[in-house]
């Protein structure tokens, strides 16, 4: 009786210890492993310990009020970081519709179900496209109210530059990425109710030696973030009029290694009307000398391809401030070339600005994220920050055949 006794107190002990392991974590969220944004989105989650293959169910609403389509189940695949006891969910679904809002849920019996969320994949045609971005981050109040006001703004897609939890590669910072999540979680949701996918380039405090070297280690940007098979560099399509190079600047690649993957895809968008990048240190920096190592790197290998393809902004970061830059091309003030805004100063504390530099026109010390509507002729830009929307700049660009013009508005 004593042995059947010990025997059940066991059972119940490995019961329960399974069930603690396998919780599900409340961070939800949205990424693209494809090019097209409008027909495929990946679905993140976690567990806390190891867990198998989870599910989740997804589905729209009929224009009939109250029924929904037939719900579609689809498998998690499952990933792992050395020494951290976490596993991480990723779910692709292919084959959505355009500018469509769809429905979903996310685990099983054995860690727990969700809250219900919905998201919209992104038209394919002339529709204006909303974007948010910034970087710098941190783990601080400010990383979930500084966007506030551009969220209203029902963003279609989030751009975050780099240097997100500031954990620099290190499996024993995972409580920095909790808390970066937990501020994450009142920001991804629109005031309708939208889960908004996220874009994230590489920044130095996501790698283990901050710059590309070999040994150099990202695991929990390249695992938390299903988006290219790990790779940090891409490309992502924005409707019908825009296109997205999001790019290493030095960190786990060098700016030599993507000049020919630039070039590439640059020549393949050229006909559209915008090409956006969005990368973490800045080819003109702030704060920051116009020497330093990586803006000079950046330059000597990127501009040139940047100049010839016509790329319409560069969204960067690092330099924790403010700035928009003068048009620029081939290293010089033009009338038509390249408009760079930045300096990624989304949650961390703001560093001097130095609007004395030959390349800036206008430049701030605040903490702020931009919003852009990109329409086929024009597209508006705004810096704000916080509830209120507090405004640092509002300005159109607008490129002809032969000239780039910026009109404040």
């Amino acid at each position: 009786m004593r042995i059947l006794f010990v025997f059940c107190l066991i059972i119940q002990f490995l019961t329960c210890t399974n069930a603690i392991a396998q919780q599900l974590l409340p961070y939800v969220y949205l990424t693209f492993e494809e090019v097209s944004t409008s027909h495929s989105v990946t679905v993140n989650f976690m567990t806390d310990g190891k867990s198998s293959p989870s599910h989740v169910s997804y589905w729209q609403y009929s224009e009939i009020k109250g029924s929904s389509t037939n719900k579609i189940q689809v498998m998690s695949r499952v990933g792992k970081i050395d020494k951290v006891k976490r596993s991480f969910h990723h779910a692709k679904l292919d084959n959505l519709s355009a500018d469509t809002t769809y429905y979903f849920i996310v685990g099983d019996d054995q860690i727990g179900f969700s809250q219900q969320y919905k998201f919209r994949t992104l038209p394919e045609d002339n529709s204006p496209i909303t974007i948010v971005a910034g970087g710098d981050m941190g783990t601080s109040d400010k990383v979930s109210h500084v966007p506030q006001y551009a969220m209203t703004l029902e963003p279609h897609v989030l751009l975050i530059g780099g240097d997100l939890a500031y954990a620099d590669g290190k499996t024993q910072k995972i409580d920095l990425w909790d808390q970066w999540f937990e501020q994450m979680v009142k920001v991804m949701i629109t005031p309708n109710g939208y889960l908004v996918p996220l874009i994230v380039a590489i920044g130095n405090h996501e790698v283990t030696t901050g710059v590309a070297l070999p040994w150099a280690k990202a695991p929990f940007y390249t695992e938390l973030f299903a988006q290219d098979n790990g790779n940090s560099f891409f490309t992502r399509e924005l409707g019908q009029n825009a296109m997205l190079l999001v790019l290493d600047s030095g960190h786990l690649n060098t700016h030599e290694s993507q000049k020919n993957f630039i070039k590439k895809e640059l020549k393949k968008y050229q006909d559209l009307p915008h090409r956006l990048a969005l990368y973490h240190a800045p080819l003109y920096p702030n704060h920051r000398s116009e020497n330093d190592f990586l803006a000079t790197s950046g330059r000597n290998h990127w501009l040139s391809v940047f100049d010839k393809y016509f790329l319409t902004v560069a969204f960067e970061n690092h330099d924790h401030s403010l700035k928009r830059s003068k048009i620029l091309k081939q290293h010089a003030v033009s009338q038509q070339g390249t408009l760079y805004l930045g300096d990624g100063c989304w949650g961390k504390g703001d560093r001097q600005s130095n609007p004395q530099k030959w390349y800036l026109e206008k430049a701030y010390s605040e903490n702020h994220v931009w919003s852009a509507e990109i329409q086929t002729q024009y597209i508006d830009f705004m810096a704000t920050a916080g509830r209120e929307g507090q405004l640092y700049d509002y300005f159109r660009l607008q490129n002809t055949s032969s000239k780039t013009i910026v009109k404040e508005l």
